[in-house]
């Protein structure tokens, strides 16, 4: 069954608004975004919210999970390790942020090896001038 409550909790835990969800869904962001997700939503409107938040459809069923007010999810399908909405996205800032940091670092290795190549050109230019 469609759980409208999975919007909510998504757009709280991104610190996002609902006019931004309504603006991008095309719709007037001063609306009430009630009216939206709660009214037989259709399959077309829902596939928007799902590339809003970059999630598959599924995400926002029930199917026979076990959620703990709509903040935990099956991890793997063992109802013994749950884990909130929130443990997710937290987690998954924090591996953007790691990858950003060794994109910086490779950035730095690449120009260090290029000082490198240039420095051991010179040298070896410098010592075949002296033959």
């Amino acid at each position: 069954m469609y759980n409208c409550q999975k919007v909510y909790d998504l757009l709280k835990a991104k610190n996002l608004k609902k006019g931004d969800l309504l603006e991008y869904l095309g719709l007037n962001p001063a609306s009430s975004i009630t009216q939206y997700l709660n009214i037989d939503i259709k399959s077309s409107r829902l596939e928007a919210i799902a590339d809003f938040f970059d999630l598959p459809t599924d995400y926002f069923f029930d199917r026979g999970k076990i959620y703990d007010n709509g903040q935990s999810v099956n991890v793997a399908g063992n109802s013994n390790s749950k884990i909130r909405i929130s443990q997710i996205l937290e987690r998954e800032q924090s591996l953007r942020s790691l990858v950003e940091e060794k994109e910086k670092r490779i950035k730095l290795l690449e120009e260090m090896n290029e000082i490198l190549k240039s420095t051991i050109d010179d040298l070896r230019a410098q010592r075949d001038n002296g033959k």
